[in-house]
């Protein structure tokens, strides 16, 4: 039992890290970081690990969203 129960805990504490690692993490951008895009902004299509949207726009203000593993890595 003590074996199953230490399994788990181990199974929660890696589920949770990975969940940790790959939250999103959204900064506005600023005027001059959009006009320095090479494509424009609302035709980008660039996704982070698969599935975030890199580049969104919410309430009129852009942001670069990346996850928080791959913005520690590439930063």
């Amino acid at each position: 039992m003590m074996r199953f129960l230490g399994s788990l805990i181990l199974v929660a504490i890696v589920a949770a890290m990975i969940a940790a690692a790959l939250r999103p993490v959204c900064i506005p951008m600023t005027s001059q970081d959009v006009a320095r895009s090479s494509v424009p902004f609302d035709d980008r299509t660039d996704k982070d690990l698969f599935f975030l949207k890199i580049y969104q726009r919410k309430a009129k203000v852009r942001y670069e969203c990346k996850t928080w593993l791959t913005r520690e890595v590439l930063s």
